[in-house]
């Protein structure tokens, strides 16, 4: 039976390339997120009209009224 160790163990393997063999799609996956993520916010001002926009965005059903409770 395996044991809890064991099982992390694999699951780095298996998802994270980590301590076992070299996933040749893991670098490759790691560049596209750096690259999406450094386009996507490449400008302050970017995620502030993301966050405007995600408000104006925004509806409740009829007759519900917001509350921060």
């Amino acid at each position: 039976m395996a044991t809890p160790r064991d099982h992390i163990e694999e699951i780095r393997k298996t998802k994270f390339s980590i301590g076992g063999p070299h996933n040749p799609l893991t670098e490759d996956l790691h560049q596209a997120v750096k690259n999406l993520s450094a386009e996507l916010y490449a400008k302050d001002v970017h995620f502030l009209m993301e966050l405007i926009q995600n408000a104006e965005d925004n509806e409740y059903p009829e007759g519900v009224k917001p509350t921060n409770q």
